[in-house]
């Protein structure tokens, strides 16, 4: 039995044993029963689009929704959304709340309430998504998300999900703070000045990260999960990478001016494959790059490869 039967042979079962334990102790089951692929709507919903300028403040408010954010074609703010269940469902399963776009003193506001608690079960697929078009300037906040994916942008970036991953693709701007309580970040040919990046749970990856500009800094910190970057960060700024269990491979040019001082509670300190002790210096150190796991090892090579 392959990996995925069982699984799903094991959900099935756990959800029959729930059952079971509503009928026997008299307690009230759930509504709906077990149905079958009854709910589908999968024709994206679009939103009528809104005129904000070239640089607006837009703020998206989805918690329970996957959000893509893109660079908009004509210059206007336009968001849609996107809901299908499709499978067996315990319970009576109910649509989500309707997605708003309001216009805004100095932007627009792209939100959608919270899901009340369901008991409901769902052995198939469920996908909840929106998409959001901005101006390449914009100013975006994402206040929550069930994961974010941000690509083109050209202005300040400020996101904190309490659920889902964050990829971040083509982003060249001065700020980036983002955060999720539990999935992992990933960057893709992004440039910036300022990155603060967490995760409570999951992996931090990246390629083609730059760290660049006047004072420049980055903090990016998982307390559960490795990190692994092929980053640039400029000399003259302060930065720190720190998991709290998980190996660190960082993939640096040979040209970075960095003062490098690693730490790991239970591993060992490579450099282009050779083992270090203390701190060391790439160049002539005038940037300052604290590594630290509290377990797993750190190896840092400057030839180009990611391991």
């Amino acid at each position: 039995m392959s990996r995925k039967r069982l699984i799903a042979v094991l959900v099935i079962a756990e959800f029959v044993i729930l059952y079971a334990i509503f009928s026997v102790s008299g307690l009230t089951a759930p509504r709906g029963g077990w149905s079958g692929t009854a709910l589908a709507d999968t024709a994206p919903h679009d939103l009528a689009p809104i005129d904000a300028g070239s640089a607006p403040h837009v703020i998206v408010d989805d918690p329970d929704s996957s959000v893509t954010v893109a660079i908009s074609p004509d210059g206007r703010v336009h968001a849609s959304d996107e809901w299908s269940v499709h499978g067996w469902i315990l319970g009576s399963k109910k649509r989500p709340p309707e997605l708003h776009a309001t216009r805004t003193l100095d932007g627009v506001e792209v939100a959608r309430a919270s899901q009340a608690w369901q008991f409901v079960g769902v052995i198939g697929d469920e996908v909840q998504r929106t998409q959001v078009l901005v101006p390449a300037g914009t100013r975006l906040e994402v206040r929550n998300a069930g994961g974010l994916n941000v690509s083109g942008l050209r202005g300040d970036l400020v996101a904190n999900l309490s659920d889902g991953r964050i990829v971040l693709t083509d982003i060249v701007t001065d700020s980036i703070r983002v955060h999720t309580a539990d999935g992992r970040i990933e960057f893709h040919g992004v440039k910036t000045r300022n990155l603060a990046a967490s995760t409570n749970d999951g992996r931090i990856l990246g390629e083609a990260l730059s760290v660049e500009g006047s004072n420049p800094t980055a903090t990016l910190q998982t307390d559960s999960g490795r990190i692994m970057l092929g980053a640039s960060f400029a000399g003259g700024g302060t930065y720190d990478i720190h998991t709290g269990d998980g190996r660190i491979h960082l993939n640096l040019p040979r040209e970075n001016d960095l003062a490098i001082e690693p730490n790991t509670g239970d591993g060992h300190v490579e450099l282009d494959g050779s083992r270090r002790d203390g701190t060391f210096n790439l160049g002539a150190g005038t940037g300052t790059l604290r590594v630290a796991t509290g377990n797993g090892d750190i190896s840092i090579t400057t030839n180009g490869v990611v391991e």
